[in-house]
């Protein structure tokens, strides 16, 4: 993508503006254009399509997912660093004849979201409808339901109830210690209100990953997600443990984390 393209979706947003500023347009910027560079297009919205979802046919469905994380924070911070958010376009289409586009369960559709939230997506930018009969979305040429729509509907009741607690977060800091099938992050409102978002990246397998915070709870720490309480170790540590795909969002107050520790099972497909 040229300088001279992203140039001219930055003229169409302020022409699009009543003031000359930018205003509410947005234009999907395909992951081969730099963080930086994103930031030339001059939408409000930076709408990201890392795509497609396997760089790879040798790589695994948890290694790709792992990648998405850590190329969208690179993305949110650009975003962050320029006063605007990012938005994730995640794939719900699959075409089993092109390398890339290969079907991924459904474990890894609720991963993307939870990879997003974990990253600093501020929105998400799913593909909806069938356009043709190989590029199935979440809803079919009829609008009948396919497989993906349940992830995104659960994503949705989630987000009605934390939504406003996730657009006041910092942007988070990936933290790079976490071992694989992890992706780890740590976000703050204020120094006394911290959040830990965890994702096991794995699409086949519980995961569990023990968290060692700098001041230890004294008690059991709660999931946002699944809405119930993180029990401790004989150590103190935070137990983790996680179904295929599945991600958890932690209020720890003040702490931050001093060490993780986590399984490795192996047992990821490649779709």
């Amino acid at each position: 993508v040229s300088a001279d393209a992203l140039d001219i979706t930055r003229r169409a947003s302020l022409a699009l503006a009543q003031d000359g500023t930018l205003g509410a347009a947005f234009s999907v910027i395909p992951h081969i254009v730099a963080p930086a560079d994103m930031l030339l297009a001059g939408t409000a919205v930076c709408l990201v399509d890392i795509y497609p979802y396997r760089p790879s046919k040798t790589g695994t469905n948890s290694s790709a997912l792992r990648d998405l994380v850590y190329r969208a924070n690179a993305y949110a911070a650009a975003a962050a660093n320029a006063g605007r958010e990012l938005w994730l376009v995640l794939q719900s289409f699959e075409e089993p004849g092109m390398d890339g586009f290969h079907a991924v369960p459904n474990t890894i559709h609720w991963g993307q979201l939870g990879g997003a939230v974990l990253a600093g997506a501020k929105g998400v930018a799913p593909f909806l409808y069938s356009a043709v009969s190989y590029a199935e979305g979440q809803r079919g040429p009829d609008l009948e339901p396919t497989r993906k729509l349940a992830p995104y509907r659960r994503f949705n009741t989630l987000m009605d109830r934390s939504g406003p607690l996730v657009m006041r977060w910092s942007l988070p800091l990936l933290d790079t210690r976490a071992p694989e099938p992890f992706a780890v992050s740590a976000t703050q409102i204020s120094p006394n209100d911290r959040y830990v978002t965890v994702l096991n990246s794995n699409d086949r397998t519980t995961q569990t990953l023990l968290l060692a915070m700098d001041v230890a709870p004294v008690g059991p720490l709660n999931d946002l997600v699944q809405l119930q309480p993180l029990p401790l170790d004989p150590m103190g540590r935070v137990v983790v443990e996680l179904g295929p795909g599945e991600w958890a969002v932690i209020p720890v107050g003040s702490s931050s984390i001093a060490s993780l520790v986590g399984t490795n099972d192996p047992g990821v497909s490649l779709s």
